[in-house]
């Protein structure tokens, strides 16, 4: 008997018997799409608690199938798996089924009862469509959605099925399998119904009335653009259970002014909050290790941060044009600040770089008007282009013992930079290093340093100088301290 089944890595991919009634062998774990389609000799099937999945059409048009009773095991049915079993009269479904997919009963002409359990969220189209001796259905609490058409044609029913748990206020979300994926109701404030663990792609996405949500503890993840240009939100509460908050999910949400995240998130994906004018503070988990590229990008409001110590990576304009933030203190662990991390921080006056910091990005300190002091711990080697340029208020420069090149424009602009002693390890300042300091006045040089001048290079100095007249003949323009008392100076033309 059980050569009748063909059984590949527990998937019953296809039956060759001709019995009556079948008992499908434990340990198959799912039953193939249309294994036993069109079998007339079918009256009785038996499912052991294996099985968790059945495929498509996997009992299409068995029309003498009676009666079936799906087993605790099955969560996950694929379409038109009972389609036209005409004789079918009596049907049980699993307590851990979500959700009825499309054309599950359609055309079971003789179907009086089918019996769903608590637990199954929602009902897709045409899964009883022309069921016309479905005379009454009882629906669980848990059903939170019933698709259009989803009863269609089935005569006999007095009216329209109405779930117990479904009131005016969660009518408008539609949930597949417990994953939220629209909501199209108007309301305020918003509370998600239990049960769902997943709020899909879009599904806030540009509700204009909503102005507080309270997600359930069970939703563990928050897929991409969920609540972006959500306008009117202004509170966001989010449980412990929630894991993963994909990226863009709180963008351009120009009113949000509080949210509360769950203390195990380690990930904040890329531009999660950009474009929320409104936001002001943040607290970020003490787990989190990622801060994704444009996570706080023209959070133009957001005057206060702590970065948790254990962040060891801040993407590409993270805080970009953050335009209240004042001051930052960068965690033990990081280190590279990459581009733009920090550009037009306008108001920012001062940040504390880790010791651990290796590497600072282009233009990440770009048009940060109000820094007044830098200093780079001794571990930076790299310097990016333009990464202070701008920085109209800066005074105080100290560069770290290990970096060995000043790039192109990178205090270019620092219009109240008096001094700077450029340490032993660099060995190149290249073009327009220093452009328009116009209060630079006094530069240390190293022994070996090489200048360039409209990006060319220039002798070599072999002493260490502190604006020494004796070397003013020798030296030609410095295009590295161009529009500078000190690039300026009679003798370096």
């Amino acid at each position: 008997m059980f050569d009748d089944f063909i059984i590949s890595d527990h998937i019953l991919t296809e039956y060759r018997g001709h019995d009556a009634q079948i008992s499908i062998p434990r340990g198959v774990k799912a039953i193939g799409t249309r294994v036993f389609a069109h079998n007339e000799t079918l009256t009785r099937i038996i499912i052991p608690n294996t099985v968790t999945y059945i495929g498509k059409g996997a009992f299409a048009y068995c029309k003498n199938l009676r009666s079936l009773e799906l087993p605790s095991s099955v969560s996950d049915l694929s379409s038109a798996v009972f389609l036209g079993c005409e004789s079918l009269t009596l049907a049980v479904l699993s307590k851990n089924l979500r959700c009825i997919p499309e054309l599950t009963f359609a055309e079971c002409t003789r179907l009086e009862n089918c019996i769903i359990p608590e637990g199954v969220q929602s009902i897709d189209p045409n899964a009883f469509r022309h069921c016309v001796s479905l005379r009454q259905i009882t629906l669980p609490q848990s059903i939170m959605h019933i698709a259009d058409q989803a009863f269609a044609g089935c005569k006999a029913l007095q009216s329209a099925p109405q779930p117990i748990g479904i009131t005016a206020a969660n009518s408008a979300f539609r949930i597949d399998r417990g994953v939220l994926t629209a909501y199209t109701g108007s309301a305020e404030t918003v509370t998600i119904p239990a049960g769902v663990t997943k709020i899909g792609e879009y599904a806030f996405s540009s509700c204009e009335t909503v102005k507080q949500i309270t997600v359930p503890e069970g939703v563990r993840e928050l897929d991409a653009n969920a609540f972006a240009k959500c306008t009117s939100l202004v509170s966001v509460i989010l449980p412990e259970s929630c894991v993963r908050i994909r990226e863009y999910a709180f963008a351009s949400c120009p009113s949000l002014k509080e949210v509360r995240l769950p203390s195990g998130l380690k990930k904040l994906e890329n531009s999660m909050f950009q474009k929320c004018t409104a936001l002001e503070s943040v607290s970020l988990p003490e787990e989190l290790t990622v801060i994704g590229s444009y996570a706080f990008f023209d959070c133009a409001n957001l005057k206060q941060i702590t970065i948790p110590d254990r962040v060891t990576r801040i993407g590409k304009s993270a805080f970009e044009s953050c335009k209240a933030l004042h001051s930052l203190t960068l965690p033990p662990h990081l280190t590279v600040i990459e581009d733009s991390v920090f550009a037009h921080c306008e108001t920012l006056t001062a940040v504390q770089l880790p010791d651990s910091l290796q590497k600072i990005g282009d233009q990440a300190f770009y048009f940060c008007y109000a820094l007044n002091s830098i200093s780079l711990p001794d571990r930076v080697t790299e310097l990016g282009a333009r990464a202070f340029a701008f920085c109209i208020g800066l005074e105080s420069v100290r560069l770290s013992a290990g970096l060995t090149e000043i790039p192109e424009e990178a205090f270019s602009h620092c219009e109240k930079l008096g001094s700077i002693t450029i340490p032993h390890a660099v060995r190149m300042i290249d073009d327009g290093a220093f452009d328009c300091c116009k209060q630079l006045k006094d530069v240390t040089l190293p022994p070996a340093v090489r200048i360039a001048q409209a990006r060319t290079v220039t002798r070599c100095f072999h002493s260490t100088m502190s604006m020494c007249p004796s070397f003013e003949k020798e030296v030609k323009v410095a295009g590295a301290f161009s529009n500078t008392p000190f690039g300026n100076r009679k003798g370096w033309q």
